[in-house]
């Protein structure tokens, strides 16, 4: 019988205290670990009222969490009430002390914000194919939330610019066309450079160092691997896209961009997470802005991010031309529209 470490190491429902998961699941994550380093030992009592003034919860919550926890045979029933921490072996032991818990409260996460990574990726690598309808009940059953919170993240979607509403109120998201992609790149152009110089000031110089030092790794400049491990292509294009320009104080300047910025959750679908010779490039244009603003030339660096938006905007259209019609399976909350 697997141990409750290796049963840490092999369960794949997990969240890996994700910010985004729910309640229970952050508790249940937070108690794995404990029971996994000791910190709550076999044979100690877990109830579920201490549970929920640990974590600042009601007891509905802990509830769920302690069970998760027992469904993975960490705890077990104990008689009487509550639960015991399990043994090496997995085994129930014999009962003992009540176990200690510190005082971690949670924080609750909207349930939107929950599934909208999710739903947005499944959007954006179906959206350069064909026009698409997504179905708010099916995404509410997909994702096991409630119509409301579907209906709230499918605002927020709407109000970013990456869904609509036809006249029979039905949510769609139009194809993706070479004139939308245009279009989009010259708003980013625009605003981007001028964002990072009003940002440029603002910006912590560790929030600078990180992403140069990931880019060089990854580049071949330098053979120091990052102490964090290497990011993924998409987290290296939000470190200047997204992260940097956050630091703009021109809030409604901000929101603009992001508006603009449609394309960023697009990257695994056109294979440029391989980091081919056009990805590599990209970074490239990364690495010289970054590396100009961390030496005090922000004009400079605001006219390198201007050109490396022009250049990228050549990439997506010819990416997009070759992209067909869908030839694979959507999501069941999404329908295509093909146009007449």
């Amino acid at each position: 019988m697997p141990s409750p470490a290796e049963r840490l190491k092999n369960d794949s429902n997990m969240a890996h205290l994700a910010p985004d998961a729910s309640i229970q699941q952050q508790i249940a994550d937070t108690m794995r670990a404990m029971l996994v380093d000791g910190r709550i030992q076999p044979g100690e009592r877990v109830l579920e009222a201490h549970v929920a003034r640990a974590f600042g919860v009601s007891r509905s919550p802990a509830r769920s969490a302690l069970d998760l926890l027992a469904a993975s045979k960490l705890l077990w029933p104990a008689d009487g009430r509550g639960f015991i921490a399990a043994g090496p072996d997995g085994a129930p032991p014999a009962p003992s002390r009540l176990a200690h818990l510190e005082s971690r409260p949670i924080v609750p996460v909207a349930g939107w914000k929950r599934i909208y990574e999710q739903l947005d990726t499944a959007i954006s690598h179906n959206v350069f194919r064909c026009s698409l309808r997504i179905r708010e009940e099916r995404v509410a059953e997909h994702f096991a939330v409630s119509r409301t919170v579907a209906r709230e993240c499918l605002s927020r979607m709407h109000s970013a610019g990456m869904v609509g509403q036809d006249r029979q109120g039905r949510w769609i998201a139009p194809r993706v066309t070479t004139q939308r992609i245009r279009e989009t790149y010259a708003v980013r152009a625009l605003l981007e450079p001028a964002a990072l110089s009003l940002a440029a000031a603002r910006v912590p110089v560790a929030q600078l160092e990180s992403p140069i030092a990931d880019l060089a790794f990854t580049l071949g400049r330098s053979s120091t691997p990052p102490p964090h491990g290497r990011r993924s292509h998409q987290q290296l294009e939000r470190a200047l896209h997204v992260d940097l320009l956050a630091h703009c104080p021109n809030e409604e300047l901000v929101r603009a961009i992001h508006r603009a910025q449609l394309f960023l959750g697009c990257h695994s679908f056109f294979d440029l997470e391989l980091l081919n010779d056009e990805a590599m490039k990209g970074l490239g244009e990364h690495l010289d802005v970054l590396q100009a603003l961390a030496t005090g030339h922000v004009e400079r660096a605001a006219g390198l991010l201007r050109e490396h938006l022009e250049v990228s905007c050549d990439v997506w259209v010819r990416k997009s031309e070759s992209v067909r019609a869908p030839d694979m399976a959507l999501p069941d909350y999404l329908e295509a529209v093909v146009s007449p």
